[in-house]
């Protein structure tokens, strides 16, 4: 602020002489001269009630058809310029509106909300961003400026085209009952930037901002609703603390500023006046010191601030005669209207001052692109835009996930390195808390704590397990924090000392006052309120998927000043989202619904889920079908589900334990088979090496009929020589239900492949190779493959519904049957290995029997992805991922990298894989399933079925084309493509 502004305000204490002078014309930014006199001609052509009449800003309520009747009747009699509509529901703001601008005849109204947070602040069901408070904590505007532009936009749908929004107040009292986490926060300077960023964004949307409550209620304990708030500061301390949000405003171009009810006697000290009704504020500040030619509005005037002092009528004389060009929500709108005109008649009010506000008014109606009719409406858009779309929540998301902060971090408390451990949660507070279960859910196994158990029983149950203490907030309409109940408080602070314990703050910051407890954890996050999405966040920031990277926008007391954050590295586990966060058009998905319903609908598979990550996001996650047809026991398709992967168990058990022992020196790919198992010294397999092996290019068949040498050559019933019906030392490996093969059949096994012939060293797709380095781990590490890769692999990545039999950690019905055997093993297939080559081996080998949900699975492609590092662990070299990754042979004969399919080289381009690059890197396997990973595009591709039970109609999957038609689809949706 200018200098000149002191000298001013002197000036005006002893000129009250100047309160009668007019300002200059209004000339509203971006107007052009074509519009201007559209302005004129429709101003001259107006009666002065018609004048007075837009200076009205009624409150309307909708709860009932008087109170609709009682609207319509104003804007027919007193000619209201505008209507401030309260909470309804979205149907009936419609409803009324569509009527409303059809009563008002001359000039549209200029429907206005308070819409702070979106629309979500006044109509029911629909979608809300958070708090200011909480954007306040963000590192830079320009998401700020999007919500902005995402909440006008929301508003233009619904016909409101001014939006009484943001709160320019700077919050330095935290005792505040009115303002709290409707602020940016207490530091002018950053509270001016995010205000000025929000009204771009709203007025980018064309709907007409509002900065208030001028000249600024943030340092205040008293609710001017409830009576007249004092600012007792010096002029000096409101330049540089108050004022400051609202002159870059001003200077910025918003369209109105909101006068609050406020006594400043450093500017204005005749007689306790309302800063709203005072001239030398109103008059002296905004509009000469800082030439301001926008909209002036009055804060509610039936609040007890001014209508305590003033009667109905006489405020909205004096609001006029201090510079306000509307008047919101008078007490009763009839009678004030006729005192306002009364006094232009008898010359209190000059009509040049009424000419003023009414050349405003009206331009700010032609800037909002309603003064000639408001445009058309379609109601089902402006619904769907209200409740909120995709990319709405992929804002709100964004937001959170850098509003979260790290408040301190001792002794390295956080991130939750460990995703196998069970964490306790204790839930206190008095909102909902299962978002936040559901999503730390997402990273390991959580126990939920019973809140009315002791501190002592608490620490009990959490020993040797991390406590996370989540305080869950209330309400989310209010605007100061509640208090935390005596018995929350106490386990608060009982609980700050169980070893490695984790505070997490969803609730206004402010609230953190009323404790002292909360600084002894050895973590605290701070979240800021109860939302969704800053559930999901904070669950992010525990597991180290996002690194905290909010900053305090307020105090906390000693040791927690603003501008409070602490880091860190994050570990590289997925996060959660919307495709519109990592450059995918969620508009363009509607082919892949279409695909997957397509499966379902052609008997090409029950069911399956989807899972997309792009950006280490999962962006896209779909469940379709059931997981049986039409049978009592199927049941819908959740993210729970585990499938039988098949051959994806060749890259995601066997692969990496062969790429770790390649990293650590123990084989090359030039390994021979003889020196890797000496066992087959002296085969003809012996000099067969590793990388021929990895891509299939060792000669071997492409397979051989081992369960068919177990069948009685008579019956063709498994042989009682092979089988029994129950387990024994003689015969411990399960085959399936009832059904156990001797423990001598893997020596077989062996003795078969050493024995089979080669063929000419070409490709040849065999299970065989991976039969063969099944025996490889096996030899070099001694707890053997299925605890090697429990140990090494699925564990450390958290994917705990990975790995072998899964029947001995979960219960069958979380697992989608694979077929309904009626040839081998006559029986269905749930949690059993459907490869019979497998399941003779007790359903651990080499090339087929690992089981996963399709998120679990997402997470090992995403360690590939990301050259061999997840969750803080390093599995691999980035060194070994490309070696293993790229093509192998690079020939038209064999595309294959050593383990994985390759884009085919010198292809048709309509060639099934031309979609994805030469980067990318996939398997799929017999029973429907595929993991993809596309460097180039930054993504992981996961699909599961069981499309071999009952598949309806012979290989109706593969002839669909689902597998690769999917990931087009999904491919052809990503921004620039």
């Amino acid at each position: 602020m200018k200098n000149s502004l002191w000298w001013l305000l002197a000036f005006l204490v002893g000129n009250v002489g100047l309160l009668a002078q007019p300002a200059g014309r209004f000339t509203y930014r971006g107007l052009s001269a074509a519009d201007r006199q559209r302005v004129d001609s429709l101003c001259g052509a107006m009666s002065l009630e018609e004048k007075v009449g837009q200076m009205f800003v009624p409150a309307v309520f909708l709860q009932t058809p008087a109170q609709v009747s009682r609207a319509l009747y104003l804007i027919d009699s007193c000619h209201v310029g505008g209507v401030s509509l309260y909470r309804n529901e979205p149907e009936a703001v419609l409803d009324f509106l569509a009527q409303a601008q059809q009563h008002s005849r001359r000039v549209p109204l200029l429907s206005a909300m308070t819409l702070e947070r979106g629309l979500a602040m006044r109509l029911d069901g629909t979608f809300g961003y958070p708090w200011p408070l909480t954007m306040g904590a963000l590192g830079n505007d320009t998401l700020v400026y999007r919500v902005g532009r995402h909440i006008g936009e929301a508003c233009r749908q619904m016909g409101i085209y001014a939006n009484f929004a943001p709160s320019a107040d700077v919050n330095t009292e935290p005792e505040n009952p009115i303002i709290g986490v409707r602020s940016f926060g207490e530091d002018p300077h950053r509270v001016a930037g995010k205000v000025a960023a929000f009204v771009r964004g709203m007025q980018d949307a064309g709907v007409l901002a509002s900065v208030k409550h001028f000249p600024g209620h943030g340092a205040t304990r008293t609710d001017s609703h409830k009576e007249l708030p004092v600012l007792p500061f010096s002029a000096r301390r409101l330049e540089e603390v108050e004022l400051q949000p609202f002159e870059k405003a001003c200077r910025g171009g918003v369209a109105s500023v909101m006068t609050g009810h406020l006594y400043v006697p450093a500017f204005d000290s005749v007689g306790e006046r309302p800063s709203s009704l005072s001239e030398r504020i109103v008059g002296g500040i905004l509009r000469r010191a800082w030439n301001y030619q926008g909209l002036v509005i009055t804060d509610a005037l039936n609040m007890r601030g001014v209508s305590g002092r003033y009667g109905c009528g006489e405020a909205e004389i004096e609001a006029i005669l201090a510079g306000n060009d509307m008047l919101l929500y008078s007490e009763d709108t009839e009678t004030a209207y006729r005192a306002v005109l009364a006094a232009v008649k008898q010359g209190r009010i000059p009509r040049e001052r009424i000419e003023q506000s009414v050349q405003r008014i009206l331009s700010a109606k032609c800037a909002a692109g309603i003064l000639e009719g408001v445009p058309p409406r379609a109601d089902s858009l402006a619904l769907r835009a209200a409740r909120g779309t995709e990319r709405d929540s992929a804002l709100c998301l964004d937001v959170m996930e850098r509003a979260v902060t790290l408040l301190h971090n001792r002794e390295h408390a956080l991130p939750l390195a460990d995703a196998v451990d069970t964490v306790c949660y204790l839930p206190l507070g008095a909102g909902e808390s299962g978002d936040m279960v559901r999503y730390m859910g997402l990273y390991a196994p959580v126990k939920v704590l019973d809140r009315q158990a002791s501190a002592a029983r608490i620490l009990e149950q959490s020993q040797g397990h991390t406590l996370v203490v989540g305080y869950h907030g209330g309400s989310p309409a209010a605007f100061t924090p509640g208090k935390v109940a005596e018995r929350d408080r106490a386990l608060l602070d009982s609980l700050a000392a169980a070893p490695g314990a984790v505070l997490v703050w969803l609730d206004n910051p402010y609230a953190l006052w009323q404790l002292e407890g909360w600084k002894r954890y050895p973590a605290a996050v701070l979240a800021y309120e109860n939302l969704w999405a800053a559930n999901l966040a904070a669950a992010e920031v525990l597991y180290g998927a996002v690194a905290p990277k909010g900053k305090l926008p307020v105090s906390l007391g000693e040791g927690y000043p603003r501008g409070t954050g602490e880091t860190f590295r994050p570990l590289g586990r997925l996060k959660f989202g919307f495709p519109s966060q990592e450059g995918i058009d969620p508009e363009k998905l509607g082919a892949v619904d279409s695909l997957l319903a397509d499966i379902v609908a052609t008997g090409s598979a029950p069911g399956g889920r989807l899972v997309v990550a792009r950006g280490g996001r999962v962006v896209i996650d779909r469940c379709f079908g059931t997981t049986m047809y039409g049978d009592s026991l199927s049941r819908a398709v959740t993210p729970g589900t585990v499938y039988d992967l098949a051959s994806v168990t060749k890259v995601s058990a066997t692969l990496p334990l062969i790429m770790q022992l390649y990293d650590r020196g123990k084989i090359q790919f030039s390994s021979r088979l003889e020196d890797m198992l000496p066992v087959y010294r002296g085969s003809n397999k012996g000099k067969v090496l590793l990388k021929e092996l990895l891509a299939h290019n060792g000669g071997l068949p492409a397979g051989l009929p081992f369960y068919s040498y177990t069948l009685d050559k008579n019956t063709k019933e498994p042989s009682e020589f092979f089988y029994a019906d129950t387990p024994s030392p003689e015969y411990p490996l399960e085959v399936a239900e009832g059904l156990y093969m001797r423990a001598s059949y893997p020596d077989t096994v062996t003795a078969r492949l050493r024995k089979c012939a080669l063929r000419p060293k070409r490709m040849v797709y065999s299970d065989l190779d991976f039969y063969l380095l099944r025996e490889v781990v096996d030899r070099y590490y001694p707890e053997g493959i299925e605890q090697a890769a429990l140990g090494q692999v699925f564990r450390p990545l958290g994917a705990l519904t990975m790995g072998f039999r899964p029947l001995l950690r979960m219960p069958a019905d979380s697992i989608a049957p694979s077929d309904n055997d009626t040839l081998f093993r006559r029986q269905l297939l749930r949690g059993y290995v459907h490869d019979s080559g497998a399941a003779l081996l007790g359903g651990v080998s080499g090339h087929a029997g690992n089981f996963s949900s399709a998120y679990d699975l997402a997470k090992y492609g995403q360690m590939l992805l990301q050259k061999g590092y997840y969750g803080g662990h390093r599995f691999f070299s980035e060194q070994t991922v490309d070696r293993f990754t790229r093509y192998a042979y690079a020939t038209a004969s064999n595309s294959r990298s050593a383990g994985f399919v390759k884009k085919a080289i010198g292809a048709a381009p309509d060639h099934f894989d031309a979609c994805v690059s030469s980067q990318a890197y996939w398997h799929t396997g017999f029973t429907g399933t595929m993991l993809l990973v596309e460097p180039e595009q930054d993504l992981v591709y996961v699909l599961l079925t069981n499309r071999t039970y009952g598949e309806k109609k012979a290989n109706a999957f593969s002839d669909g084309g689902y597998r690769f038609g999917i990931l087009e689809a999904i491919l052809g949706a990503i921004d620039g493509k």
